[in-house]
C-alpha cells in the first residue's frame, strides 16, 4: 500500500486532536463507532477489499485507545494526587528560564515531593528573578494547581505553581550539567553577539529567526508581525530547517565527499540545531523530516514529503498522545500539509495558464501559491483557536520571502564569525543581516496598520464562510471539472467573505461588548464600542492571570483604570503598560510611584472623576477609600463593585444598573437589584462568597466558568 506512513500518521494526529480537545467521552464514542465500522468492512463485501478504509478505522481505534490509557493511568493520577494541595518541593530546571510582562517562568521537573522521591513536570511562576539556571535545584513549598494552557499540557506540565515575595526559595547551584545546558550556552553567546552590533527591535527579530528564542522579541514587535501574517517566520520550523540543513549538506558534501560521512554529519548538525532552539513541537516535527530526507539521500532513496510527514507525526503522537494539545505543532502540520498537497498543482496550473516563462515571474508564482496552499490549510485552525486572520499575508510573504534565506544564511554566518572578535569578518554579515531584519520589520509594521489587515474572526459570518468553502472543495472533487470549476469556487468564496466583513461591520458598528475575564479572585473587564476599548480595574490571583487574552478585544485601548487598593488590583499595572497601547491610565491614590514610572498619559485620582470615552461615559465614585466604578453606554449600564465596599454610599440612581461584578460581598448589598450579576472569584472561593452576597439579581455567571463574553446591550 502506497504512503502507509502518511496514512497511519495523519490518521492517528487527527484522531488525537479530537481526542485531546473533545475529551474522554467523545473519545471512547468515537472508539465504539470505529470499531463498528470496523466490524462492518469485513461483513460487507463492498468493503472488504479495501484495505485503505480499513487501515484507517484500526488505526483510529487504537490511538483513541492509547488516549484514553494515557489519561486515565498517566495524567488523571498526577492531576488527582497533587492539584490543590501545598507540598514542599525541591525540583530541578529543565528549561531555560523566561521573563514574560515582568514575570518570570521556570520548567520544573520535581525530584522530591514531601520528602519522596517523585518526578513530575511542574510550571513555575514568580513575580521575583531566583537566579535559576538550567539544571539548578530549586526548593521551595507552594500550592499546585491543574494547567489550562494546552501548549504546557502538550508539554507534560500539567501542574503549576505560582510564588511570590511571601514563600521562601532556596536556589542550589547545579554541579553537573547536561549536553541541553551547552548547545543553550552557545546560543546565548551567539544572541549576544547580535545584540551587540544591533537594536534591539533587530536584534530582536534576528534571534527569533535562527536560535529559536522568541522571548527577545519585543510584544510590539511580535503584534505588527501577526497583523502582517509574518509570526510563522519568528518561529524555528520546517522553512528555517530546510534551508540550513541544505546548505550544511552542500557544505559537507564538497568537503567530505562521500555520502556515508557527509550526511551523518548533517543529521548530527540537525539534531544539534533542534536542542539548541528550544526542541517545540514544530522544530521536532521539522528535524525529523529533514533527517528523513538525508536519510533517504544517504541510500539512494528519494523520500516523499507526505510519507516523510506522515512518519513524523506518527513518531510525535506515540511518544506524546498530548502532543496535539500544542497549536504550534498543529499549525506547522497543516502548513506543511497544505504545501506538499497544493502547492505543486496550483503552481502548474497558474503557469500553464498565464503562460509564463520568464524566471523571475515563476519565482514570484511560486512564493505567492506556497503562500496560499499554507493559508488554505492553516486559516480554519487560526479562527478557531486564535479567533483572528490577517488578510494581508499573502503580500507580506512576497515581499519578505525572497530575502528571508538571505537573512538566515547572514546571521548564522555573522554571529559565528562574531565568536573570533574580528570585525572585519563579522561585520559584512551582521550589516546585512541589520538591514534586512529591518526590511522585514518596516513590512510588517506598514502592513499591519492597513484597514482590516487583521480581523477578528470570531464571527458568525467567518464559520459560514468556511463551511461554504468546504462544500465548494466537495463540489470541485466531485464535478472533476477543474479547469472550470476551480476558478468559479474560489471567485464565490472570496465575495461571500467580502460581503460577510463589510456586512459585519456596519451590523455590529454600534454594538457595544462586555468582556470578563477568568483571573480568580480578581477582577478585569473590557468594554468595547464603536473601535473604543476600555480596560477597567485589572487585577486577579497571581496564578491565574495573563494579559494574553485581551488580545482577543484588541492591542490598543483607549483607557486603563485600576481603582482597587489591593496588591491584586495593580500587580499588573507594568504588564498592561508594556504589552498595550494604552492612550491614557487613570490610578487611583495609591499607585503614584508606578504612574511616575510609567511615561504614557497617566492621571492619579483621589475623589469623584468622570470619563469619556467615546459614547462610553465612566463615572468614579470615591467614597470611605473605596471606588465605584460606573459605565454608561447606549442606554446601558455597567456597575463595577469595590472590594468590601458599603452599597450604602452609593446614590439611588446608581443602585439598579443592567450588569453588576464584584468579587467579594459588600455590606448592604441587598440595595442593589441587576438583570445580571458577574461574580469574579474561582470555584474554592464562591461558595463563601455566594454566601455572604444579597444582590437581586435574574441571572448569575462566575468566570471560574470561563471568560465572559457578551452584548451589553442585551442586559
Amino acid at each position: 500500500m502506497k504512503r502507509m506512513g502518511a496514512l497511519l500518521g495523519i490518521t492517528a494526529l487527527v484522531t488525537l486532536s479530537f481526542a485531546y480537545f473533545f475529551g474522554e467521552v467523545f473519545t471512547l464514542i468515537f472508539s465504539g463507532v470505529c470499531t463498528l465500522l470496523l466490524i462492518c468492512s469485513y461483513i460487507f463485501r463492498r468493503f472488504r477489499h479495501n484495505k485503505r478504509f480499513k487501515v484507517i478505522l484500526s488505526t483510529a481505534i487504537i490511538f483513541a485507545l492509547i488516549f484514553t490509557s494515557y489519561t486515565e493511568f498517566y495524567y488523571k493520577p498526577i492531576v488527582y494526587n497533587y492539584s490543590g494541595k501545598e507540598l514542599k518541593l525541591s525540583a530541578k530546571v529543565m528549561d531555560t528560564p523566561y521573563e514574560s510582562y515582568s514575570n518570570f517562568y521556570y520548567y520544573l521537573k520535581t525530584t522530591e515531593i514531601d520528602n519522596e522521591e517523585k518526578g513530575i513536570k511542574i510550571l513555575m511562576k514568580s513575580d521575583t528573578d531566583l537566579k535559576a539556571d538550567l539544571d539548578d535545584i530549586i526548593y521551595f513549598s507552594s500550592k499546585l494547581s491543574v494547567t489550562t494552557n494546552n501548549t504546557y499540557k502538550a508539554k507534560g506540565y500539567f501542574l503549576s505553581c505560582a510564588i511570590d515575595e511571601n514563600n521562601s526559595t532556596v536556589v542550589e547551584k547545579a554541579e553537573s550539567h547536561s549536553f541541553r545546558y551547552y548547545t543553550y550556552c552557545l546560543r546565548t553567546l551567539l544572541e549576544s553577539r547580535v545584540n551587540d552590533y544591533m537594536n534591539e527591535e533587530n536584534a530582536g527579530i534576528c534571534n527569533a529567526i535562527a536560535f529559536g528564542d522568541k522571548n527577545s522579541v519585543r510584544s510590539d514587535v511580535k503584534e505588527a508581525f501577526n497583523k502582517a501574517g509574518l509570526s510563522h517566520i519568528l518561529v524555528v520550523s520546517g522553512l528555517h530547517m530546510s534551508i540550513l540543513s541544505m546548505i550544511i549538506l552542500f557544505i559537507f558534501s564538497k568537503i567530505f565527499r562521500k555520502r556515508y560521512v557527509y550526511c551523518p554529519l548533517t543529521i548530527l548538525f540537525v539534531l544539534f540545531y533542534m536542542v539548541m532552539t528550544g526542541l517545540s513541537f514544530s522544530i521536532i516535527r521539522s528535524g525529523i523530516m529533514m533527517i528523513i530526507i538525508v536519510v533517504g539521500i544517504m541510500i539512494r532513496e528519494e523520500s516523499d514529503p507526505l510519507n516523510s510527514l506522515g512518519i513524523t507525526e506518527l513518531i510525535i503522537v506515540l511518544f506524546n498522545p498530548y502532543s496535539p494539545g500544542d497549536t504550534g505543532l498543529l499549525l506547522s502540520f497543516s502548513a506543511t500539509l497544505g504545501i506538499i498537497l497544493i502547492t505543486p498543482h496550483l503552481s502548474r496550473y497558474v503557469i500553464s495558464k498565464l503562460k509564463f516563462s520568464n524566471g523571475i515571474i515563476v519565482f514570484i508564482i511560486n512564493i505567492i501559491t506556497v503562500s496560499i496552499s499554507a493559508s488554505i490549510f492553516t486559516i480554519p485552525l487560526l479562527i478557531i483557536f486564535f479567533h483572528n486572520i490577517s488578510l494581508v499575508q499573502v503580500l507580506s510573504n512576497l515581499l519578505v520571502s525572497p530575502v528571508f534565506e538571505l537573512l538566515l544564511l547572514m546571521i548564522i554566518l555573522g554571529s559565528l564569525f562574531a565568536l573570533s572578535g574580528i570585525s572585519w569578518l563579522y561585520a559584512p554579515f551582521m550589516f546585512v543581516a541589520n538591514g534586512l531584519s529591518g526590511y522585514i520589520n518596516f513590512v510588517a509594521h506598514i502592513l499591519g496598520k492597513l484597514p482590516f489587515s487583521y480581523v477578528n474572526a470570531d464571527k458568525v459570518f467567518v464559520y459560514v464562510w468556511m463551511g461554504l468553502c468546504l462544500v465548494m472543495t466537495l463540489c470541485v472533487i466531485l464535478m472533476k471539472n477543474y479547469k472550470r470549476t476551480i476558478p468559479l469556487a474560489g471567485l464565490i468564496c472570496v465575495l461571500v467573505l467580502l460581503i460577510g466583513i463589510v456586512s459585519d461591520y456596519f451590523v455590529n458598528y454600534n454594538r457595544c461588548i462586555l468582556n470578563v475575564y477568568d483571573c480568580g479572585n480578581g477582577i478585569t473587564a473590557t468594554v468595547s464600542h464603536k473601535g473604543k476599548s476600555v480596560v477597567l480595574t485589572c487585577g486577579g490571583d497571581f496564578g491565574y492571570y495573563s494579559t494574553d487574552d485581551l488580545m482577543d478585544v484588541g492591542e490598543s485601548y483607549n483607557l486603563l483604570s485600576v481603582t482597587g487598593n489591593t496588591k491584586s488590583r495593580n500587580r499588573y499595572f507594568e504588564d498592561f503598560t508594556e504589552a498595550f497601547d494604552l492612550r491614557s491610565v487613570l490610578i487611583y491614590d495609591n499607585s503614584v510611584e508606578s504612574a511616575k514610572n510609567n511615561n504614557r498619559k497617566t492621571m492619579v485620582f483621589r475623589k469623584n472623576y468622570k470619563a469619556v470615552v467615546g459614547e462610553m461615559e465612566i463615572e468614579y465614585i470615591v467614597k470611605n477609600n473605596k471606588v465605584f466604578t460606573y459605565l454608561s453606554c447606549n442606554g446601558k449600564t455597567l456597575l463595577i463593585l469595590p472590594r468590601y465596599g458599603d452599597c450604602t454610599d452609593l446614590d439611588e440612581n446608581y443602585r439598579s444598573p443592567d450588569v453588576v461584578i464584584a468579587d467579594s460581598p459588600n455590606k448592604n448589598d441587598e440595595f442593589i437589584s441587576t438583570n445580571l450579576l458577574i461574580l469574579c472569584c474561582n470555584e474554592e472561593s464562591f461558595a463563601k462568597i455566594w454566601d455572604n452576597v444579597h444582590i437581586n439579581s435574574n441571572r448569575l455567571y462566575t468566570t471560574f466558568n470561563g471568560d465572559f463574553s457578551s452584548e451589553l446591550e442585551e442586559w
